[in-house]
């Protein structure tokens, strides 16, 4: 047994040492071994790209998390699940990801609110056609420690933050606005 090992390794040996210095051409069968190669590293990178290798519409279900009667396309990247069903998110470059748009263009384009894609209901609301909403403007965070009661009083009784001293002076009880009165009125603390 360990001669036949050691004939396969000198026979190995002999070989590499034969193709480094250029000696027999790769055989047929070794050279479509590395076209082959080649051409699935290609095809991985693409569908790298597109989103998924899942080929089958039962492994991409099972890679984002869908259920049996969701359709999932090549390309799918995740799902979302609300009360009307699963909705499926792809990649950009996916075939899936085009066709949804041409059917967005399509289905809104005369003016319609709805239009649906592979069996699902979809709006023809854009982010962009939202009303920007208002900020607003907040006063200082509310401290319930003795400390950073103190310090909003103070705040107040200075009038910095006049805005937000008003406010605060709003929410505040009876008792508390009474001490605070006192507190101005005689310049000592409420405390």
């Amino acid at each position: 047994m360990a001669g036949r090992v050691k004939a396969y390794l000198a026979k190995r040996k002999h070989k590499k040492k034969m193709k480094e210095m250029g000696f027999p051409q790769p055989s047929i069968r070794e050279r479509l071994s590395e076209r082959k190669r080649k051409r699935a590293t290609k095809k991985a990178a693409k569908f790298e790209e597109k989103g998924t290798r899942k080929l089958t519409q039962r492994g991409r279900r099972k890679e984002i998390g869908a259920s049996k009667k969701t359709k999932v396309s090549r390309g799918a990247k995740s799902v979302e699940k609300t009360k009307g069903g699963e909705y499926v998110k792809y990649a950009k470059k996916s075939k899936a990801a085009g066709n949804f748009r041409s059917a967005f263009k399509s289905g809104c384009s005369g003016g319609a609110k709805s239009f649906t894609w592979q069996g699902r209901s979809y709006s023809c609301a854009k982010k962009s056609d939202a009303p920007a909403k208002k900020k607003e403007v907040q006063g200082p965070p509310v401290d319930t420690s003795k400390k950073g009661q103190r310090r909003q009083y103070r705040a107040a009784k200075t009038g910095l933050h006049k805005a937000e001293g008003r406010k605060f002076y709003e929410k505040l009880s009876d008792e508390n606005k009474r001490k605070l009165k006192k507190s101005r009125k005689t310049g000592k603390s409420a405390y």
